[in-house]
Order: C-alpha cells, then structure tokens, then sequence
C-alpha cells in the first residue's frame, strides 16, 4: 500500500511541476553562477596577463635602453679614435678619463686591426686573446665592416670559467674613410654588469625573467641561473614567440612539467626578446578562491528554491485535486450524463469545460464510428465479400454482415458446424482437413468450394482465407462469393475456342516463335504452306524453314524489338522447294516471355510480277541512269523496282534500302507529323497523276538522306506506259543548294545588320559599298556620307606610310590582315580599334571586294595603363617604384655609354624619419613621404629619374652629365630640399637626409645591382659621419 501510495505521489501532477519548476529555476542558477564566474575569471584572468606584459615591456624597455647606451658609447669612443694615428695611445687617454667606459665595458675593451690582431686597453702590445680572438668577436667583427655601424653581437662564456659577457664592436673609420680596424667592448651579463639587476629580479612569488638573443638562439640572462647561456631547447614551447618575434602572452609549459603564463615582448633593432614567466597555480590563486566562494552562495540558494517551490505548488494545485475527485465521482455515474461543476479558479474552470467538451466529443466519436461500420457493411454488400472469425475455445462463428449475407444466415454468431454443412458434401472433407491443417500447424488456408445459401438455396461459388491469432486464440478470415468470376472464367475459355477456331479457317499461315526460335503456336494453313504434318511441325523451329536469313541474322532479328514490321524471305518445304514469303511481324509479351506474332503469305505470284517490271525496268534504265535527276522506279504496289546513280548519289539510299515508298517515307520523313502531312500531299499529287490532270505542280519535300543530312527536293510522280498496270516513276530534284544560297544570304544579311562590330565593305579600289548600323554608332558617319568615299577619311594621322604598307602587303599575301589602328570620328575624336580587314576574290583569284570589321577598344587601352601605373609606381608617393627604376637604370646606362655621358647613382635615406611615425603616428608619416618625395622631384630635371624603394628610402639617377662636379649642385639641393621644414596635418615637421653617391661608367665593369650597393654603402657612410650630407662612394670612374 505504501508502496503504491509512493508511486502515486512520484507520478503526479504536483510531482512532476515541481521537478520542473526547479529544474529551470535551478538551471537559472546555476548558469547564472557559472556566467558571473567565468565573467570574474576572465576579467582577473586579463589584469593578471595585462600586469605581465606590463612588466616584459618594462624590462624590455630597460634593456634597450642598456643596450643603446653600451651601442652609442662604444660607437662615440670609435669615431674619436678614427681621428688619431695613435689609436691604442687614444684609447688609454679616453679610458683615463672617462670612468663610464671601463664601468660598462668591465670585462676589457680592445682594439682589432685589418689582419685581425687585437689590443687589449691596458696593455696596448699584448695580444687580447693570445692572439686569437674567439669565433663570436670574429663574426661581430665581420659584421661590423660589413655594415659600418655598430652592433651587438653573441653572448659568449667569460675569460677563465668567469661570468658571460656580451661584445659590442663599433667601426674605426680613418681620416681617409677606411674601415679597417674595430673597437670591441666586453659587457659582464651577471653580478653589477649590464643584467645583474635582471638576474637577481622575479615576478611575483614564483615568477622569472628570461632575457634571450633570438638572432643566435641562446638565454642571454635569466632569474634562473642554470638557464643562461644555453641554446633553446629543440622541444621547448616557451620560447616559440621569442624565435617568430610575436608580442603576447600565453600559456605554456614550464621546463619541469609545470603550466606557466608567458608574456614576451621583442627589443627593437637587436632581435632579442623579454619573456616574464609566472606560474599558473600563482597567478590563478584567486580565482579559484573567488570560485568558492560564489559555489556555496549558489548552494544555499539552491536549498531555499527547493523549500520555497514544494510549498508554493502544494498551494497552488489544492483546486485541481478538487476536480480530479469530482471526475472520480462523475466516472462511477452509471448514466454519463452528469457534466463537471464550472467552479473554482480560471484554470480549473477552463479544465472543466474542456473535460466536458472531450465527452461531448466522444460521444460524436461513437455515433462516427457506428456510420464507418455502416459504409462497411455496405461496401461488402456490394463487392460480395465479407469477414469472419471464429474462437478456438467455443467454435462459434462470429461473421460480418457481408459474410452473413454471402452464406444467407441473419445471426451475427453461429456454431461452425452450422456453417460447415452449407457447404457440398464433396468439399467437407477437403475443408476439415484444410481448417485442422490451420489450427495444428499454422499452415496456410486459401480454399475453393461451394456452398448452398441458407436463405434461398442458390449455390455459389466462395473463395475462404484465414490465419490464425495465437495470442487471442482465434482464426480470423474473409470470404468471396467467386460466382460470377467462375461465369466470366467460362466465356473467356469459350472465346478462346472461337479464336481457334477462326485460325485454324484462316488462308494465311499463322505462327508464334518464342525469343530462341522454337515454334510455340501455329496454324493448319503454315503447316500446309511448308509440306508438313500437324505433328511433324511442333518439332520445328524458325531456323529449319528459313532458307534466305542465317542462323545469326535470325538470332539478331529475334532478340531485336521489331514490332509492326513487314519483311520478306524465303521458305524451304518439306521437299526442299523454295517459295518467297511477305512476314508481318508483331512483338507480343506473355508471361514475362516475349513472343513474334508471324503472319505469312505466298508472294510467288507477286514476284513474278516484279520480274515482268524489271524486265520493263530495263528499257528506261539507258535513259535515266545517267539523268542527273534522280529517279524511282515503282511497281503496282508502289514497291520501289530500280533507282538510278543519281538518287544514290544524291540521297545515299540503295534500292534495298528502300521497301515501298511508304516504307521511304519513313526513313526520308522521320518525324510523325511532318510525314502525315508530306503523305496528305503526295496521296493528292498522285491521285491527280492518275486522273490524268495536267500540269501536275510537284511536292516539295524536306528529305533526310541516310548518313543524316537533310536536303530539299521537289518530288513529282509520272506513270509509265505500256507496262504493267500501276507502275510509275518518281522524279526527285535536288534544290537544297538553290535554298542554302537563299539562306546563307538571307544570314549575311541579318549579321551584317544586327552585329555590334561596325563592318565596311569597299570594291578593289578601296570605294566604300556598304556600312553597318554599328559602323555610323561607332564612326558618328551616317550610311549616306561614306557610301563611294575612300576609308582614308576615317584617318587619324598616328600611323606612318611603313604601317600602311605593311597591312597592304599582308593583304596581298595572306588575304587578311589584323591589329589595332587609330582612327578619326566625325567629331574629330580619335579612337582605338581592333581592325581585321579580309580579301574577298573570286574563282580566277582575283581581288573582288575587302570586308572590314572593327571594334572600339578604348576600355580596353585604358584598364592597360592603369595596370601597368599599378605595376611600376609607387601607390603612395606615386614615383616609379624599384621595378621601374631597375628599368630606367639600365636604360640610363646603356645611355651613357652610346653619348660617352656620365650617370650619377644617388641612394637617399632620410634622418628621424622613425621618430616621426612613432610620435605623430604612421598616417602623418606617410603625408610627410608625399610631401617630400613632391619637393626632391621639384630639384630633379625631367630627364632625371626619382624612385622610392621602400620605407623612407628613395633612389636619384641623374644623367646627361659631362662629369661628376656637375651632379653637385643638384644632389646639395635634394639635402636642402628634405631639411627645410615641412608643414604636415597641423604639425611642422623638420628630418634629414643621408646620401650615397656613385657614378656610371667606372674603369671596371660594373652592373646596376652593383652601383646601387656603391651607393648604399656610401649612404651609411654618410648617417654613420653625422647625417645630413652625402658622401660620393670611393671607386675610380672613367675619365
């Protein structure tokens, strides 16, 4: 009882609102609390990742800065050496009395000469490292005359196991220029050198700074100890960003298995990178506090939910157990007919009503119902069937109305015994064993018997069904009064014995040839036509009597889908004669087998006729065999006798491809239509040749020849005299060529009207004959102005008499000619055209006419040169950009040298500029390129060449100069060009410019890639002697 109490309760309405209600207020709750918490991890997640990038960029910040400061030291200390004979001398004296570059340079500063002997300070005849210098000096030194300037090079081990030290090298440029010797210093990285403030740091708790040189892939310095001077590990993620130079913060994994946050930020110019690692379980900590915190709120809310809803929905649903034990009373009213009480809150009023309207609709069900089973009693009635079903345990029949009718009993239940003696004494043994046979072992009952009606006494014909229903314990079938379809099974078998009876009296043989060539069916006139016996023939088959077809062909036409098809052959007799047969042939299915309905006759009779008529034949064939007409020959039956060459030639049809001329037909008019109306006028064109009427018009007819073209003929029929009656013959001329002229002229017309091409046509002198409307749209001449005129009046004087020529003398060899051509409109307007001008001649190769066809393509011109502006100038300043320049740099050069002229290669790097866009931004930058680029162009001849090649580098080729003083005034002008001050989006904005000369020819060969990196170097020469000014590369030019 407890337990059904239970089960009530879980299964109620109450129950399952309040799962419900709780399951959405919950699910509210607790997505609310996730939001708020992931809201609350990000936004800490996003501080913490903004302190630590805070930090890399800060130290980042430092480090250049360092860096810079070790950089200008040492390159400020090379410079004034560069000014001494005594460098060594120099060195001591400036080490004296500047303390800083001992103080930054602690780990020794030395001087290396052209043949790589170095001197440390201190000790100016000493070698500094026994004479050879470790291979990281090598390559910084190596580095350093390369590029002019000063630089940073490799971190590498300190001298005698000591601290790492980093070298700095600057170049010592001689009063000459030369860059021969180096000045290298040597920076401690730990303790008080240039990182022992970084080493001796952390970031946070836990947290560590990794200071590492990308360029070489090693840790430069690093809170960690053990990490510094190591390469980077090949499988190591943390320093990904550090080797692609990407600013950002990430997560990683720490080399001993732990997850860190990593920010790196780059320092500019030197390829090293800041990374500042802090442990997730650090950073984090709070976050999961906060996590905490906000759970157990949700906890608690998630309690007083669960209270708060029990006793609201207990409230709430108080009415609705009301109802529910008013329906329980109203369903043990006997009568039905009691409705629910309306009363109560709305919702329990409108459940009510609706229970009241769902009775009201039941009630209409049920009378529904009882009309469905009316329709279905009545449709039995009519087709004669019913159901039945009989239980197993009391062996009474329960029958539906139809299969009480069937039977002519009126109780709807009757004993099957009852039933079973209506039945013929005959059948009730077979119907007992059948019924038991269902019942014992399931097998199927489907049996056919008679029965005599209860009711009238009429014997009937039934056909019963059943199955048996192991779960009920019944058979269920249905019953088919079959009489009447027995009566029709009866007429159909005695219209069978008439068609029997009409073949056996036909004249004509009759036989059905199964798909592999067995006789199936035949009648006495076949068997007699052949010289066999009715029992002879049935072991026939097609291939024993046909003597004209092989066995293959016979095969081939069997398995074919002829239907409808009249054929002839030859029959072989018993006796082994020969007779000709006409075979019509119809394709029958039976069975899913397919069958040739043969119907056969003797044509003996009619082939000697036809040989009377070839023996006429022959007295015309002299006449039209070699008649260009083609010609038919037919006899009486219109069976096409003879052919001529002409008609073979013409049309490609044999004689045995023809049949009949109705069978022609056929093939010559392949579309159904169009053949019912060429047969409707040839019928009337013959029947007016057989009265005798005179002229006879012929019929016009569209003829598909047999390799599929189609030609035109008109097609006239003649009778022939004093030859067998009907015979006659058929002429056909060919005037498809007459209609393809039309037609083909008919088409020229129309393209030479409608076409968008303007087209010309001029006689042999060149007088125009005729234009196009497209012509007077494109020219703005109207026909009436240019007919007889000479085309010289579209003329517009860009193209010389060697052009004319060419295009004449194409003309005359090739007989076209095609381009592009320059003309003139009315209104004087000149245009771009493609031209294709062809020589019509005629059979003696004679000129007769030129045909012009021309378009306008000035579209086209116009997206050309945008296209090549895009590809060879500079989108933002608008100057030729490097291809161009590459361009006009050779042609300067091959120049020069045909005028025995000098060329001057100047290489402009302009001074701040970086400082400009960092401060003002890159959209002020680029206005200040424009603005700059227009004021060294205004210096510049038109004969000169100014390029920019990217960024703030631009290239000047200067030409037609007799010597090398004459490129001075113009390149002093292009360094006060860009010094004077420039007025740029509000601001007044003031840089310089380094310049690097070469010239052109030189006493040895030298190409363009060449003399750009002459210039090149002689422009960092310029920046590296105080900027501003130029310096003109150290080569021996010619002359």
């Amino acid at each position: 009882m407890l337990e059904q109490r239970l089960s009530r309760q879980s299964n109620s309405i109450k129950t399952r609102l309040a799962g419900v209600v709780l399951l959405m207020l919950l699910g509210c709750i607790w997505l609310m609390t996730l939001a708020i918490t992931r809201n609350l991890e990000r936004d800490i997640a996003r501080l913490i990742e903004a302190q630590n990038n805070a930090a890399a960029a800060s130290i980042a910040a430092e480090v250049d800065g360092k860096l810079g400061q070790h950089l200008d030291l040492i390159g400020e200390t090379a410079a004034l050496l560069g000014r001494h004979a005594d460098a060594m001398a120099q060195l001591h004296a400036v080490a004296g009395h500047h303390a800083g570059i001992s103080h930054l340079f602690s780990a020794g500063i030395f001087l290396v000469d052209d043949r790589g002997d170095a001197r440390r300070l201190g000790n100016p005849r000493a070698p500094a490292t026994g004479g050879r210098l470790p291979p990281e000096i090598v390559d910084l030194v190596r580095n350093v005359r390369e590029h002019g300037k000063a630089a940073v090079g490799k971190a590498m081990p300190g001298a005698d196991g000591g601290p790492p030290v980093l070298p700095f090298g600057a170049p010592v440029v001689g009063p000459n220029g030369e860059r021969a010797r180096v000045l290298v210093g040597l920076a401690a990285l730990s303790g008080t050198g240039l990182f022992g403030p970084i080493q001796r740091g952390t970031a946070g708790y836990a947290g560590s700074v990794l200071v590492s040189d990308a360029r070489f892939g090693v840790v430069v310095s690093s809170t960690w100890p053990d990490e510094v001077m190591k390469p980077y590990p090949a499988s190591e993620s943390l320093f990904d960003d550090a080797i692609a130079g990407i600013e950002r913060a990430r997560l990683a994994r720490h080399p001993d298995g732990r997850e860190v946050l990593v920010s790196t930020r780059m320092v500019p110019d030197q390829g090293w990178s800041v990374q500042v690692v802090l442990p997730v379980a650090e950073a984090f900590q709070p976050i999961r506090h906060m996590r905490r915190m906000v759970y157990a709120v949700a906890g608690g809310l998630t309690l007083l939910s669960l209270v708060g809803v029990w006793l609201f929905l207990g409230r709430l649903l108080r009415p609705l157990d009301e109802v529910t034990a008013a329906v329980r009373r109203m369903a043990g009213d006997p009568a039905g007919g009691t409705a629910l009480p309306i009363a109560g809150p709305r919702e329990v009023c409108e459940l009510a009503e609706s229970f009241n309207a769902l009775a009201e609709q039941r009630m209409r069900s049920t009378e529904a119902l009882r009309r469905s089973e009316d329709r279905l009693s009545r449709a039995e009635l009519i087709s004669k069937t019913g159901n039945w079903e009989v239980d197993l345990g009391s062996m009474v029949v329960t029958a539906s109305i139809g299969a009480r009718n069937i039977y002519g009993v009126t109780e709807a239940q009757t004993p099957l015994a009852t039933l079973q003696r209506q039945s013929l004494p005959e059948y009730r043994e077979m119907l007992d064993a059948a019924f038991a046979a269902l019942v014992q072992q399931g097998l199927p009952y489907d049996v056919r018997f008679k029965i005599v009606a209860a009711d009238i006494g009429e014997v009937k014909d039934v056909r019963a069904l059943a199955f048996r229903d192991y779960d009920k314990g019944i058979v269920f079938g249905v019953v088919s009064d079959v009489t009447e379809r027995r009566i029709f099974l009866e007429v159909l078998e005695q219209e069978e014995q008439r068609r029997r009876l009409f073949l056996d009296k036909a004249s004509e043989g009759v036989a059905v040839v199964a798909a592999d060539g067995r006789l199936v069916e035949w009648n006495p006139a076949f068997a007699k036509m052949l010289g066999y016996s009715e029992t002879e023939i049935g072991w026939l088959s097609v291939f024993d009597w046909d003597a004209r077809f092989s066995r293959h062909d016979l095969e081939t036409l069997l398995a074919s889908d002829m239907d409808n098809q009249t054929i002839e052959s030859r029959h072989r007799r018993k006796d082994g004669s020969e007779y000709d047969v006409e075979i019509s042939i119809s394709r029958v299915t039976w069975s899913d087998q397919s069958f040739s309905f043969c119907l056969c006759r003797d044509i003996s009779a009619r082939k000697q006729a036809d040989l009377a008529l070839r023996e006429s034949e022959a007295r015309f064939r002299a006449v039209i065999q070699s008649s260009p007409v083609s010609y038919l020959l037919c006899g009486e039956n219109a069976d096409v006798a003879y052919v001529n060459d002409a008609f073979v030639k013409t049309f490609g049809y044999a004689r045995e491809d023809l049949g009949s001329v109705a069978d022609w037909w056929c093939k010559a008019c392949p579309d159904d239509a169009y053949r019912a109306e060429v047969d409707e006028k040839w019928q009337a064109h013959v029947d007016a040749v057989r009265r005798g009427a005179h002229p006879v018009d012929p019929v016009e007819i569209d003829i598909r020849c047999k390799n599929g073209e189609r030609r035109l003929a008109l097609v006239s029929a003649e009778p022939v005299r004093g030859v067998s009656h009907g015979a006659h013959i058929i002429s056909l001329v060919d005037i498809s060529a007459r209609q393809q002229a039309e037609e083909a002229q008919r088409l020229a017309a129309t393209v030479f009207a409608v076409a968008r091409e303007g087209i010309m046509i001029t006689d042999a002198d060149g007088n125009i004959l005729d234009v196009n409307q497209a012509f007077g749209d494109l020219t703005g001449y109207t026909r009436e102005e240019v007919l007889g005129r000479n085309p010289r009046l579209l003329g517009s004087g860009r193209h010389s008499r060697a052009f004319y020529a060419g295009m004449w003398r194409d003309l005359e060899r090739k007989g076209h000619w095609s381009g592009e051509v320059w003309n003139r409109r009315k209104d004087g307007s000149i245009f771009p055209e493609m031209l294709t001008i062809s020589v019509v001649r005629d059979r003696d190769g004679k000129t007769q006419q030129y045909v012009a066809l021309f378009s306008d393509i000035t579209e086209i011109k116009e997206q050309q040169q945008k296209l090549e502006r895009m590809a060879h100038y500079d989108p933002l300043c608008g100057l030729p950009n490097r291809t161009l320049l590459s361009d006009r740099l050779h042609q300067a050069m091959v120049q020069a040298q045909r005028r025995a002229q000098r060329i001057a290669v100047c290489y402009l790097d302009l001074d701040g500029f970086k400082q400009v866009n960092d401060r003002y931004g890159h959209a002020i930058g680029d206005q200040l390129l424009v603005a700059l680029s227009g004021q060294m162009k205004q210096t510049l001849r038109e004969s000169d060449t100014l390029a920019r090649i990217g960024g703030d580098e631009f290239v000047a080729v200067l030409m037609d100069l007799p010597d090398e003083k004459a490129a001075l005034p113009t390149i002093e002008r292009l360094i006060r060009a860009v010094a004077q001050p420039t007025h740029v989006g509000g601001f007044e904005l003031q840089v310089s410019v380094s310049l690097g000369v070469t010239f052109y020819p030189q006493h040895r060969p030298v190409d363009a890639d060449q003399l750009l990196r002459e210039a090149d170097n002689a422009m960092y020469q310029a920046k590296t002697g105080g900027k501003n000014r130029y310096v003109i590369a150290q080569v021996e030019a010619v002359g």
